[in-house]
């Protein structure tokens, strides 16, 4: 074999085991970072309808449970399904989504690092149109009205917005709203943000929006 043929075989191995470590990353990664099936990512002009179920005997804020832990992804916390049985922590309900905690407690977890969130409730939207929400944070979030992905930036990160996204409101009334959230190390930052129908600009959600039902989800 010469030399050049040496090089020639060279490369063409160095070519197939590329393509089959290619093939084994986009084969595990997946698996890394599983996507939830009971989400929607909304199309452009979704239309999306209020719950079913009115809700009565209703208070101000969201729901929020606390679980130690360092994740890097949203989807690697337990599934919202399985926080009470995993003992999560309850805390004060979150009448507002505004805050640099900086390197301080995230709300009254107790926790400035390790920390992971979940916030569930409804969003009462006062009219029907279309309604854009996004999302400044550090680290990961995803949130869902309705079950369609309205917010989501999961990963491990510093501080930055999301892409914005959105729905049609059919009409005013209560969206059950769920979010998730973790802070990793560091510094935390989680602010939740809507533009609601025939409004410019983007602006930090009412506290008047915010309600939950006062008993165990």
């Amino acid at each position: 074999m010469t030399a050049q043929q040496s090089k020639k075989s060279h490369t063409r191995h160095m070519l197939i085991w590329a393509i089959g470590l290619g093939t084994l990353v986009g084969f595990l990664l997946p698996a890394c970072f599983p996507k939830s099936s009971q989400t929607t990512v909304p199309a452009l002009g979704t239309a999306v309808s209020p719950t079913k179920d009115t809700p009565d005997s209703l208070q101000r804020g969201l729901s929020v449970y606390y679980m130690e832990g360092f994740w890097r992804h949203v989807d690697l916390m337990p599934k919202p399904e399985a926080f009470l049985k995993k003992k999560w922590k309850p805390g004060k309900p979150i009448s507002k989504i505004d805050h640099r905690f900086g390197k301080g407690n995230v709300f009254d977890s107790g926790r400035n690092s390790g920390v992971g969130v979940l916030m569930r409730g409804f969003i009462h939207l006062s009219r029907a149109g279309e309604w854009q929400f996004m999302a400044q944070s550090n680290d990961g979030i995803e949130v869902t009205i309705e079950n369609i992905l309205v917010v989501s930036d999961p990963g491990w990160h510093s501080d930055r917005f999301s892409q914005p996204m959105g729905f049609q409101a059919e009409r005013s009334g209560w969206y059950t709203v769920k979010l998730r959230y973790f802070q990793r190390k560091g510094t935390a930052t989680l602010e939740f943000y809507w533009k609601p129908p025939g409004k410019k600009d983007f602006t930090i959600i009412p506290e008047a929006a915010y309600w939950h039902m006062p008993k165990p989800f």
